[in-house]
């Protein structure tokens, strides 16, 4: 993109990308990540196709990412991860967090407490403590989050315990 001669930044792409995105105008997104192929930019878009659930889409932007050379980092699997997640897909996004890992991508507290959150909206909530345990075997540290999903377990308990 090119006006009076002077180019945009990969900022001003990411924004109007991202203002493509959120009133789901992925179509015109698409069209100005071919114009600029940077990686950050293929990371909007699979934000914005993943803040409409349209994961295919994720999927295969993933994939010419890496026909393009780039590879995808935190970002990138964060957005779909979350997108997942907040779908009720939460099984399919536990499965990306054990490809992202294969691929040597390092996962942190946010990313189990994307998944952590979604078991516990689909009241999966052994799934949800299995996560908690293995955060705690990596050593990866609970955040405020964390701790609150702890106390709805706690919460839960005592309701089945105690009626």
């Amino acid at each position: 993109m090119e006006i009076n001669d002077v180019k945009a930044s990969c900022v001003n792409y990411n924004s109007i990308i991202s203002g493509f995105c959120k009133v789901h105008k992925t179509a015109e997104a698409e069209a100005l990540v071919r114009e600029m192929e940077l990686e950050s930019v293929y990371n909007t878009l699979i934000d914005g196709h993943a803040r409409v659930f349209q994961f295919d889409r994720c999927f295969q932007i993933l994939q010419e990412m890496k026909e393009k050379g780039f590879h995808p980092k935190v970002v990138s699997y964060g957005s779909l991860i979350n997108g997942l997640c907040k779908n009720g897909k939460v099984v399919e996004a536990e499965i990306l967090l054990e490809d992202m890992a294969d691929r040597g991508v390092t996962s942190n507290v946010k990313f189990y407490n994307m998944l952590i959150d979604g078991y516990c909206k689909m009241d999966k909530l052994l799934e949800a403590f299995k996560l908690l345990k293995e955060m705690a075997e990596k050593g990866i540290a609970r955040t405020v989050v964390t701790s609150n999903f702890v106390s709805v377990f706690v919460d839960l308990v005592a309701q089945v315990e105690f009626g």
